[in-house]
């Protein structure tokens, strides 16, 4: 488990959360949930211009692991709020992709702290029920639970999207309460899978959702690439002016094929 930057800890519910903060500027919160951010980047694209908060609700990362009843959404949204007000952090943006950016969006949902939400790789307006059925599939194959069971607690991302297949598909875009974007790679087949929108930017756009595509990612290759949407991240962050339409972008060459530039 690869941490960049020194990790503190502070208590919730009687069980230790993790967290990790660098940098200077407004308030970034990153959740480390299925993703370990230190696994493919620095971050040092957004610490120069973010304070960034890197948190772990209960049940993710390096914090402490609980009951399955103890992984509420509503609950391990708390967390994340806690972390930040344990660091002063009372108004912050946030990014998360993929479970970290239902999260982010169910953020935006729950509390007027968040300024703003970058939510990537998540099917906003697809089916939630349908994700959460595929996430029961995949729990329920003992290889993989054991493959993930250091980074996370595989009862804490059930009930994660159980809870949010209670919610109306659609929902973690229409009950926002916040200045919000999504981001995704034109390759990603996983959204597509969840997602029948004939044109998802435009729906998004319809709803006043920033959209920021990367051309040729798909949804692992976007992790590997994450630099690039880290910086476009931060760029959305610090322009309040919204987007005039949905914005593609293509990584470099040496973006593309990371491994070019190193040889």
């Amino acid at each position: 488990m690869g941490v960049g930057w020194p990790l503190e800890r502070t208590d919730r519910r009687g069980r230790s959360l993790t967290f990790a903060v660098d940098g200077s500027g407004p308030w970034l919160l990153l959740p480390w949930c299925n993703v370990n951010w230190f696994d493919f980047s620095d971050l040092s694209v957004l610490s120069r211009e973010h304070t960034v908060i890197v948190a772990s609700p209960l049940g993710f990362g390096a914090s402490g692991r609980g009951e399955p009843d103890a992984y509420r959404l509503d609950e391990l949204l708390d967390d994340l709020l806690h972390v930040c007000s344990a660091v002063g952090a009372d108004r912050f943006d946030v990014f998360g992709y993929s479970l970290t950016g239902a999260l982010v969006a169910a953020l935006g949902c729950a509390s007027d702290r968040v300024r703003s939400a970058m939510a990537g790789g998540f099917p906003l307006l697809g089916s939630y029920a349908a994700v959460r059925n595929d996430a029961e599939r995949l729990i329920g194959d003992p290889d993989f639970v054991a493959g993930i069971s250091d980074a996370f607690d595989a009862a804490a991302v059930i009930a994660v999207y159980r809870d949010l297949a209670q919610l109306a598909d659609g929902d973690l875009v229409d009950r926002r309460r916040c200045r919000m974007a999504a981001c995704w790679g034109d390759d990603d087949t996983v959204l597509r899978a969840f997602d029948s929108s004939a044109d998802l930017a435009a729906e998004l756009a319809g709803r006043d959702v920033d959209v920021v595509r990367l051309e040729g990612l798909g949804h692992d290759s976007l992790l590997l690439h994450i630099d690039e949407v880290l910086r476009l991240t931060s760029a959305w962050f610090m322009d309040p002016q919204p987007m005039s339409s949905p914005r593609r972008a293509r990584p470099s060459h040496d973006e593309l094929n990371p491994r070019s530039s190193r040889s």
